[in-house]
């Protein structure tokens, strides 16, 4: 599923990648000035993780799965490996759609 402005859903899943301190404007691809900023938000204020969950059992036919970027003091609880409930939120800034992690509570 594809993320849109205003968009916020729970899934459930297993922390199948985690990469930190994921350089946030070339990921999004967007200078780093103040206006881009003000454009990103909260992500913008501190380190950013970006994680992929997947939701259902790999190789299953109705397998999803959501690669997302959060703050890192909300990514803390995302272990590989580990199971995680997380709130997402659709992002759009621009040409680029995102989901952006909003809460992650560990489930393990």
């Amino acid at each position: 599923m594809d993320p849109y402005e205003g968009l916020r859903m729970t899934e459930v899943g297993v922390v199948r990648e985690r990469q930190i301190d994921v350089d946030l404007f070339a990921r999004l691809d967007l200078p780093e000035t103040t206006v881009s900023r003000a454009i990103v938000g909260d992500l913008a204020l501190g380190p950013v993780t970006q994680i992929t969950l997947h939701t259902r059992a790999v190789g299953d036919e109705d397998d999803l799965s959501f690669t997302f970027l959060a703050p890192a003091a909300v990514a803390r609880d995302a272990e590989y490996g580990g199971v995680v409930s997380v709130e997402l939120g659709g992002r759009v800034i621009g040409d680029v759609s995102f989901w952006q992690g909003l809460s992650i509570d560990s489930l393990t």
